[in-house]
């Protein structure tokens, strides 16, 4: 959210600017919610029935382990860095094509399409997002001003490299691995 507040200001656009107001509020309540829960949460234990007790323990230690404060730099230091990484193999995707209309995006629309297309992965419409999140690029990419054309073929692009090669050199690397000889009960070759 922070990337495309950052790669759409100072453009004229009060719908563009009170979504982004709106995500921050959501995000910033979302954050409460889950410091309350991490510190609060376990007075609900108290209320609920014993049968249910130890499942809701397990899901909040689950939810709010991370939460200290050592873990935590890590897991934020990792995420951070893996949408950086996103947002870059979108902008070398991007600049890769060499599409007159698109040259003109920086890093910071690179990652906010990046993570907006990460989002919508986790919607589960289609496996692996397949055609939800191309679309998802197109419209990002369109409020950049980039045209359906320019932006189809970044997403199929960026799909191309993101989810296929995974699909197939994974598929390739499961087919002569020994967990699938193990799983239809063949020894191993080592």
């Amino acid at each position: 959210m922070a990337a495309g507040f950052w790669s759409f200001r100072g453009r004229n656009n009060p719908q563009l600017d009170a979504l982004f107001l709106a995500g921050f509020v959501f995000a910033f309540a979302l954050v409460v919610f889950v410091v309350l829960f991490r510190f609060q949460g376990r007075r609900l234990t108290r209320i609920l029935p014993h049968r249910l007790r130890d499942f809701y323990e397990r899901f909040h230690e689950g939810t709010t382990g991370a939460l200290n404060p050592g873990l935590l730099i890590v897991v934020l230091g990792l995420t951070g860095g893996v949408w950086i990484l996103e947002g870059v193999r979108v902008f070398f995707v991007i600049h890769a094509l060499d599409l007159p209309n698109l040259l003109h995006l920086r890093i910071s629309a690179s990652i906010f399409v990046a993570l907006a297309a990460s989002l919508l992965t986790a919607i589960p419409l289609t496996p692996a997002g397949i055609g939800f999140v191309q679309a998802g690029i197109v419209g990002a990419l369109a409020l950049y001003g980039v045209s359906k054309e320019a932006g189809t073929a970044v997403a199929l692009t960026d799909f191309v490299l993101s989810t296929l090669s995974v699909i197939v050199f994974g598929g390739i690397l499961y087919a002569f691995s020994d967990k699938i000889r193990r799983a239809h009960g063949v020894p191993a070759t080592r």
